[in-house]
């Protein structure tokens, strides 16, 4: 898998933060943000699994945050929607790349976005479409 940059292709980039074995880096070309080396599709869904949003896997939300039960992070993203609309009032059309459990989606819905979503956890898609 190659360390070029998504966006610009560019081949030199500055680390920012050492995770191992991952490193966090910053395109010296264009400025993205991203990690290398980069998972693969079967690390980030063992990752991103239903362990990593209840807080009971090695990585993720502490068990006492309560991810999904939750009701006060609708809130906060009601009022990140509400900051949003400070730019582009609905109807419109939202898109949530890494939208996890959709909350920040249901609270752009309610206040009349049409949303779209998409997320690498097969277990966060399927709670956000319940």
């Amino acid at each position: 898998m190659s360390d070029l940059c998504d966006l610009c292709n560019g081949n030199a980039a500055a680390p920012i933060l050492e995770l191992p074995p991952h490193t966090i880096v910053r395109c010296t070309v264009c400025g993205l943000v991203y990690v290398i080396p980069r998972p693969t599709p079967a690390e980030l869904a063992a990752l991103y699994d239903e362990a990593y949003f209840r807080g009971t896997g090695p990585v993720g939300y502490r068990p006492d945050e309560d991810y999904i039960g939750n009701d006060s992070r609708l809130e906060l993203f009601i009022e990140r929607t509400a900051a949003v609309e400070r730019y582009r009032r609905p109807p419109g059309v939202l898109v949530d790349v890494g939208c996890a459990t959709g909350f920040a989606l249901r609270a752009a819905r309610d206040r009349g976005w049409d949303c779209l979503g998409i997320d690498v956890s097969e277990f966060a898609v399927n709670f956000a479409r319940e």
